[in-house]
């Protein structure tokens, strides 16, 4: 995939809650019309245990490949919380 560009539609910290779109180039090149993720901390309140919700939210074109909905998936996503959840519990903690 090509690179794109973002814009953060919506951040609500007391929710912690934060979407973002894709507004230039990746998917919106193969033919998708919105795609949109999502990600909200959930707090399980056990020593700073949480769950973090993702959702990804898209819309194709009409004359887009029928195909291209298989490219959607929140697997990159929990790729990345996966790598931050180990830098961090490497940390020290204050």
């Amino acid at each position: 995939m090509s690179s794109y560009k973002e814009k953060i539609t919506k951040l609500d910290d007391e929710n912690r809650i934060k979407e973002a779109e894709v507004v230039e180039g990746g998917y919106l090149d193969l033919g998708f019309s919105l795609y949109r993720v999502r990600l909200q901390v959930i707090d399980k309140g056990l020593l700073g245990n949480c769950i973090l919700k993702s959702t990804v939210e898209y819309a194709l074109k009409e004359d887009a490949d029928p195909h291209a909905s298989q490219l959607v998936s929140i697997q990159p996503l929990q790729d990345i919380a996966r790598l931050v959840e180990s830098h961090l519990l490497q940390q020290p903690v204050d």
